[in-house]
């Protein structure tokens, strides 16, 4: 269950970006955790402000936001939450 379980993957990515302060292994753990679980929108919103905090591009968050609408979401306040 653990890598469907999006509760566990957004402790995961806290984890890596408020103790381990790696921003190559954190944005890693995030496109994992967006292609394992496309549906959390909890997960894509993390990873947009992620990217936003380490200064990318316009078109590297149009690409992320993109993605996410195409996950599939789960509920509509998921999709709201972009």
């Amino acid at each position: 269950q653990f890598p469907t379980n999006h509760d566990l993957w957004i402790k995961y990515l806290c984890y890596l970006d408020d103790r381990l302060g790696d921003p190559a292994a954190s944005r890693k753990a995030y496109h994992r955790a967006t292609r394992t679980c496309p549906w959390a929108g909890a997960i894509w919103c993390r990873f947009l402000r992620f990217e936003e905090r380490q200064s990318a591009t316009l078109e590297t968050l149009d690409t992320i936001y993109t993605r996410a609408q195409a996950g599939g979401m789960s509920t509509y306040e998921d999709l709201l939450s972009l």
